[in-house]
């Protein structure tokens, strides 16, 4: 009762704030809604929601199902959801230790909640709508993990042979698995029209883009929210970090009888809320004092404390971000070579318009051209070269060290850190190495391709044309070893980014 109160105080500390949005007011709607921290109470229940299956509330996210065989959960919300427009917020996270997952996850607004069923561990024919987050690619098509949207009046039964591609109001492929960060996702439902915003999760800023758009979208009142996940022969961790509804109101208009009831309930609750607001400081910070004296009379359970954090970082473990950080660097770099090949290019191709330039003068003229100042930019463009290829080494050697240093870190984990010593894990160790191999293999060789800089030498004054056979061969060898280094960067880098990504 104490944490039900707790959590409510909470909400009402910060009020029920209201966000102008155009014409119309975003109320949040906390009997509708959850999210960390204090999540769920000390009895294990979400406040205002229940949990079916092998759900399991947590103190910062809702883990819908594990990552094991043939699992099934879900929450849903207590009350109906009274509004005719609304806007969902849906934050989470899907990971899995090998290439593929499975199943999914969907955020429901149906009529019938807290039913058991095959479709990612809900009924089939349901009446409302499903926002489906599909990582297992039934159909082989090659286009999961895929979002989309079904409606549903109660005669549709879902295909899952087909992952339900016909029967969608509209949908996008997103790669929703193993991110970074949180991935979150955006609905909203104004004047009959559907719409869905995903953000990848590469990064902890909200880029959200637009996923599908349906208009003509009938969705009554009094449905309630829900989010069921299922796993099959493969497994993946479905964790809910936040589950956020705000109701939108044209103009602002809420109702008298609405504000007053509010009005009520937070006088009520004010004096409740002050006193265990109080006690929770009080407890908790006897609670971080007697930690502390403990652990400084036992030093050896605060390493031990350590160590065993240290295990279940998940995904965002030091040895992923540092993947990350590296795959970030390489990136960058690999831009700047191609900046610098079209620079080089662009150089050569001055310099062989100038080169056909002098060859067509021809007679006194020419001599005279190419004893002019023109000689002295040809030698400059050439040390520039010279110069631009002395860059594109060093960058290799960088990129060459980094993946060293990568396979390295990856050896690393290898050995110090075994997976499981599953299969599916032994070979994604085996395939990230054999991935780097050819990589260093592919920088070496591009080494030897520029590890001989270009001979620079002056026309002699007799004969008096400055153009030589040996000249023209190293213009033209130099471009054919450009148009070699540049395949190979964009080789390397389409498949640092299959590795990666």
């Amino acid at each position: 009762m104490i944490s039900i109160l707790l959590y409510m105080s909470l909400f009402l500390l910060f009020g029920r704030f209201n966000c102008q949005d155009g014409n119309s007011t975003l109320r949040y709607e906390y009997k509708y809604s959850f999210k960390g921290p204090a999540l769920s109470q000390t009895d294990g229940t979400i406040p205002f929601w229940n949990h079916t299956g092998d759900a399991v509330p947590g103190d910062e996210q809702v883990r819908i199902v594990p990552s094991l065989r043939a699992k099934t959960g879900a929450v849903w919300s207590n009350y109906p959801f009274p509004y005719d427009d609304w806007q969902l917020d849906v934050h989470f996270r899907i990971q899995g230790r090998g290439k593929l997952g499975a199943d999914g996850l969907v955020v429901w607004l149906v009529e019938t909640p807290a039913q058991i069923g095959p479709v990612f561990g809900y009924m089939d024919m349901w009446k409302g709508v499903g926002i489906f987050f599909d990582s297992f690619d039934n159909d082989n098509q090659h286009n999961n993990p895929y979002v989309s949207a079904i409606m549903n009046d109660g005669s549709l039964s879902y295909n899952h042979a087909t992952d339900g591609f016909e029967q969608k109001a509209g949908g996008c492929l997103r790669d929703f698995r193993n991110r970074p960060y949180p991935v979150k996702v955006r609905v909203t439902y104004t004047g009959q029209t559907l719409t869905v915003l995903v953000d990848s999760g590469a990064t902890s800023v909200e880029e959200f883009e637009v996923c599908l758009k349906v208009e003509g979208v009938v969705i009554p009142k009094n449905y309630y929210f829900g989010v069921t996940a299922a796993t099959g022969g493969l497994a993946d961790d479905h964790d809910v970090l936040k589950f956020m509804v705000w109701s939108r109101h044209v103009g602002g208009n809420v109702s008298a009888t609405e504000v007053e009831s509010e009005s009520n309930e937070e006088k009520e609750r004010e004096e409740e809320r002050r006193r265990l607001e109080e006690e929770y400081e009080r407890n908790l910070q006897e609670f971080q004092k007697k930690q502390e004296e403990y652990l400084e009379q036992h030093p050896e359970q605060a390493k031990q404390q350590g160590s065993v954090d240290d295990l279940f970082e998940g995904g965002s473990s030091k040895e992923l971000k540092a993947v990350f950080e590296v795959q970030e660097q390489i990136k960058k770099q690999i831009n700047h070579l191609v900046t610098v090949l079209s620079t080089v290019q662009g150089k050569q191709d001055f310099i062989v318009s100038k080169l056909d330039g002098i060859g067509t003068t021809g007679g006194q003229d020419g001599v005279d051209v190419a004893k002019s100042h023109q000689v002295d930019n040809l030698m400059n463009f050439q040390r520039q070269i010279y110069d631009k290829i002395e860059s594109l080494n060093n960058q290799l050697n960088f990129i060459k060290t980094t993946s060293v240093s990568l396979s390295d870190s990856v050896t690393r984990m290898a050995a110090e850190r075994p997976v499981g010593g599953t299969y599916e894990s032994k070979q994604d160790m085996n395939d990230l190495k054999d991935r780097l191999e050819m990589l260093q293999s592919n920088i070496v060789s591009l080494q030897s391709k520029v590890s001989t800089p270009p001979r620079l030498s002056c026309p002699q004054p007799d004969p008096p044309s400055c153009v030589s056979i040996g000249l023209v061969l190293l213009v033209a060898i130099a471009q054919v070893a450009v148009i070699i280094i540049y395949h190979s960067v964009k080789q390397s880098r389409e498949d640092a980014a299959k590795k990666f990504f």
